[in-house]
């Protein structure tokens, strides 16, 4: 569970190009005793890359959104502009 926190705060470091500062320090122990079959480790990799491609997506989502919204202010911009500059 703290790996899987750990890794998802890194993940949102890297996406977000943003450090994360969190109140607590965490120490993070590795059972070095713990073995897992191969199925379980893919299975745990399929996992983390499909919150990561789901973090990507909503990264995509909200430039997009960003992107549309600024292209909207510029045109209103444009034709305020545009009528001030012919009532002179």
């Amino acid at each position: 569970m703290q790996t899987t926190i750990t890794t998802d705060i890194i993940t949102l470091e890297i996406l977000t190009h943003t450090p994360i500062i969190t109140n607590s320090t965490t120490e993070i122990t590795l059972d070095t005793h713990v073995t897992k079959s191969d199925k379980e480790i893919a299975k745990e990799n399929k996992a983390v890359e499909k919150r990561i491609k789901k973090a990507v997506e909503e990264d995509e989502k909200r430039t997009k959104a960003l992107e549309k919204a600024e292209k909207k202010a510029e045109k209103a911009a444009a034709k305020a502009t545009k009528k001030e500059s012919k009532t002179k």
